[in-house]
């Protein structure tokens, strides 16, 4: 499976993180200055079946976006 990064603020460090799932079942984010964003990478209790999504689902003033992945366990 081939899986795009997804670029957005997740409220890591001021600017952008990048999210990327892998099929080996991990949510890997990271600060643009290539460091791990806090709590990262995150076991998905499955194999990933989709890239990360990036999107501000609970309206936060912050606009800082959740990290959203579909995982599936065999």
């Amino acid at each position: 499976m081939n899986f795009k990064p997804a670029v957005g603020e997740t409220g890591g460090l001021p600017g952008e993180e990048i999210a990327v799932s892998s099929p080996g079942g991990r949510l890997y984010i990271w600060n643009l200055d290539k460091s791990n964003v806090r709590n990262f990478p995150k076991d998905l209790k499955g194999y990933a079946v989709t890239s990360p999504l990036l999107i501000n689902l609970d309206g936060d003033k912050e606009d800082f976006n959740e990290v959203v992945v579909v995982s599936k366990k065999d």
